[in-house]
């Protein structure tokens, strides 16, 4: 823990690797806080994430693979997590169970072309990671200099989500994602279906 600290600085946080809205993850401020975090966070996942915090501005882009599969995939424009709870980050409560101290900026004001570098930055992402279907890709914006923080294959899909939200202000309507999304997922069960399963 020591050496952790050492080469990552505090605060930092603590996150089990395939865990989904906030579960499991501490932002960690002192030392003593490190052990009971990991305990925590290996209660959901044998591996844990132990990351340096970057601060600066929680940007997120849905992406969408495309059925053209010449194509690369579609991104929406960018949104914007503020965060105002006291955890100090978007936990478990600040999505859930006290939201109203988060706020969800879609479309929001970035300079010069970072909005195209971060659409590019997703897009590829995506790609080098051989995904499918559906995928939303964060970043951190730390003056003006992008850091990737994470993707989520999973991401929510609920009336307060930032995945319908982008879309729907990128001209895709909730109606239109789900059903491009049945037609993926049809193309890719035939795709699999065509593969020699007998030997």
């Amino acid at each position: 823990c020591k050496h952790t600290i050492e080469n990552l600085g505090l605060p930092l946080f603590v996150k089990p690797c395939a865990m989904g809205s906030s579960v499991g993850i501490h932002k960690v401020t002192t030392k003593e806080k490190l052990i009971s975090a990991i305990q925590d966070a290996r209660q959901y996942d044998h591996t844990v994430l132990i990351e340096a915090f970057v601060p600066g501005r929680e940007i997120e882009l849905a992406v969408l693979e495309n059925r053209n599969s010449v194509e690369n995939p579609k991104v929406s424009i960018p949104g914007e997590i503020r965060v105002f709870h006291p955890d100090g980050f978007y936990s478990y409560s600040a999505k859930y169970l006290e939201s109203e101290q988060t706020e969800l900026i879609v479309g929001p004001a970035l300079e010069g072309n970072l909005q195209q570098q971060l659409q590019k930055a997703a897009a590829d992402i995506f790609v080098r990671l051989k995904c499918k279907g559906m995928a939303r890709v964060d970043f951190f914006l730390c003056e003006n200099k992008i850091y990737f923080s994470e993707i989520n294959t999973l991401p929510g899909f609920t009336t307060i989500s930032m995945y319908p939200k982008l879309w729907q202000a990128s001209g895709i309507t909730y109606g239109e994602l789900l059903n491009e999304l049945i037609l993926l997922g049809m193309e890719e069960f035939a795709r699999k279906k065509s593969l020699k399963t007998d030997y």
